[in-house]
């Protein structure tokens, strides 16, 4: 039933009742006529809409309030203070004996052993397999099953089959015979190995028993297989129907002029393979490539003398040139040990160079602070900008031959300065926490030592101040970092902002205000944030929450205090009016604890709030 319905349906039943207003108890009251135009001025000038969902009860005369809720019998509990829910009651859930997801009954439809998750034993749940389209009652028949096939290939320089149909060793030897092979001899572990891959690849499925694994017929000397399962060879009955492996020997390779080197061997010694001779010195091919000489050159075989050979004297050397030193800044505050730069020098001799500080050398009197590691030049102290701007250094390449060069070199220091931070927008609030984000803009030439959020309650707020609630977060390679904050308080406004630390000092972002949701705990579950303290209550209106547990409602009921809910209904308490009980499906119609009555809150008429009592039968200002 809609609100709007309610209200209608509400003021009829009130109208139908036909009496004149008692005053309460309490107070004296003014007789209330149920008319349209006793309502008018609670409701507006006659022309608006709630004036004429008043004047509509007039048309109802006679209803029977005998839907109205019994009072006799509601009163005795629900006129009470909160108490605790009733237990829920929730059917047990079908029986599934074997916790594979189907249950008993249906496995009995599918056909599946109620006690086994796995039936056809092929290592896929029977749920599973009912979701893919799979017989869970065929053990070759599972998601990504390959069937069975044909395999040829290569190994050792052999040639092999993989025969899949099942037969009996004999038949099987017989067949590997007839094709000019035979039974796989099988003769070392790697060997065996590789046979394994390649079962697993044809997708053999021939059960040897008793051992109930997958095998195939290998060794013609008598009947034992191969199982992909175990990577063994098991000796079994020959009768039983299995695939086979079949090897064929491998034939010779050609040698076409019988000089005893293979035609591949000459290839790759560059002799020719229709010659025995290659060179024509008389001394075959493979004699030559036994006895150390040359097959291709006719002065050199067994018993030639070559002629001395007298090196020509060394080319003078020449020295290295062009000493450079690819970087010459480095910035303040950098730990010992900072690469700097890279050193190299030109040598048209090739001859590898080593480099090293001129001691002696007039410009060299920063050289102790400065490392030379191969040709990398490093930092041996931590300079400080303020303080030092510039080192200088001279270094020397030398080639080992007497040869070198010097060259001096001025390292600048670079000033560094505290990093940006830039703090983002903050995401998934909750009423204890949220998430915030942020973004590194710059390091200042300066390594980051820490990042992070921090979050307060007052504005004004650094890292290391009382209160301040502190996140640290790693940054990604593009500099983005975020944290979840917690520990907040439910309803509570809340400023957060990002925090850079670097040698320099801490630099902040920009603050960014957020306030937490209410807790679902609180009595107005499912409230949503307005903002500054301000919440829409989907079946109460708008009200206000204070930090003390009171709400203001716009809508007419004023200063109330709610306890947290019960039955997904609320007591709310209120001066003049006592506790109250009212729910989503039951507002504006509300419980009475004081007077163990049903109201009906009709508006606020000036600084008072109109409710009609069921019980008497009467109109109340209180």
């Amino acid at each position: 039933m809609t609100a709007r319905f309610r209200f209608a349906f509400s003021l009829a039943c009130l109208a139908l009742l036909g009496v004149v207003v008692q005053a309460a108890p309490v107070r004296q009251s003014a007789n209330y006529s149920v008319t349209a135009e006793s309502f008018a001025p609670l409701a507006g000038e006659s022309n608006s809409s709630a004036y004429l969902q008043f004047a509509a009860a007039e048309a109802i005369a006679g209803l029977s309030t005998k839907d109205l809720p019994d009072i006799s019998n509601f009163a005795g509990f629900i006129g009470q203070l909160p108490t605790e829910p009733p237990p829920e009651n929730n059917p047990p859930p079908p029986a599934d004996t074997d916790g594979d997801g189907l249950t008993d009954t249906e496995e009995a439809v599918v056909g599946t052993n109620p006690n086994l998750a796995d039936t056809d034993g092929d290592g896929h749940n029977d749920k599973a397999e009912v979701d893919a389209g799979t017989s869970p009652t065929n053990a070759f028949d599972y998601p990504g099953y390959v069937p069975p096939q044909d395999l040829q290939f290569s190994y050792g320089g052999k040639q092999y089959e993989i025969v899949v149909a099942g037969q009996t060793w004999a038949a099987s030897k017989a067949a590997a015979l007839a094709k000019g092979g035979y039974l796989a001899q099988i003769d070392d572990a790697a060997e065996k190995n590789f046979l394994v891959t390649k079962l697993n690849a044809a997708a053999i499925n021939t059960v040897g028993q008793p051992q109930g694994h997958r095998m195939a017929w290998v060794d013609g000397s008598y009947s034992r297989a191969l199982s992909p399962d175990t990577s063994s060879i098991h000796s079994t009955s020959g009768e039983q129907l299995l695939a086979s492996i079949i090897e064929y020997a491998a034939p010779p390779p050609p040698d076409a002029d019988s000089d005893g080197l293979t035609d591949a061997e000459e290839a790759a010694l560059g002799t020719n393979p229709n010659l025995a001779d290659t060179d024509g010195d008389g001394h075959n091919d493979k004699a030559e490539t036994l006895a150390g000489t040359s097959p291709t050159d006719p002065l050199d075989y067994t018993g030639y003398v070559p002629p001395p050979v007298v090196d020509p004297p060394p080319p003078a050397n020449l020295a290295p040139t062009n000493l450079v030193l690819s970087n010459d800044r480095l910035s303040e505050n950098q730990p010992v040990g900072t690469f700097v730069g890279l050193l190299s020098a030109t040598d048209q001799d090739g001859d590898p160079l080593t480099f090293s500080f001129v001691e002696n050398g007039s410009d060299g009197i920063d050289n102790p602070a400065f490392s030379i590691l191969g040709n990398e030049l490093r930092s041996l102290s931590q300079f400080d900008y303020e303080n030092k701007q510039v080192a200088w250094i001279r270094v020397r390449a030398e080639d080992g031959r007497g040869g070198s060069v010097e060259q001096s070199f001025v390292i600048r220091i670079q000033n560094t300065f505290i990093g940006i931070v830039r703090t983002l927008a903050v995401e998934n609030v909750g009423p204890r926490g949220a998430l915030a984000k942020a973004q590194v803009l710059a390091d200042g030439w300066n390594p980051i030592t820490e990042t992070g959020i921090i979050v307060s309650q007052s504005f004004f707020f650094e890292l290391n101040d009382p209160g301040v609630l502190r996140f640290p977060a790693t940054t990604d390679p593009l500099g983005n970092f975020q944290a979840a904050v917690n520990g907040l308080k439910p309803g509570e406004r809340y400023y957060c902002r990002a925090y850079l630390v670097n040698a320099e000092g801490v630099s902040y972002g920009a603050r960014k205000r957020f306030q937490t949701t209410l807790d679902n705990s609180t009595p107005w579950k499912n409230a949503i944030a307005l903002g500054n303290g301000w919440y829409e209550v989907p079946w109460l209106g708008k009200i206000y929450v204070a930090k003390n547990g009171w709400a203001f409602h716009q809508d007419g009921l004023g200063w109330i205090y709610a306890a947290d809910s019960v039955s997904n209904g609320n007591w709310m308490w209120s001066a003049g009016v006592g506790w109250l009980w009212t729910s989503p499906t039951t507002y504006p119609y509300m419980w009475s604890h004081g007077s163990s009555d049903w109201w009906y809150f009709l508006a606020r008429k000036q600084d008072k709030r109109v409710f009609f009592a069921f019980g008497p039968r009467a109109w109340m200002e209180r």
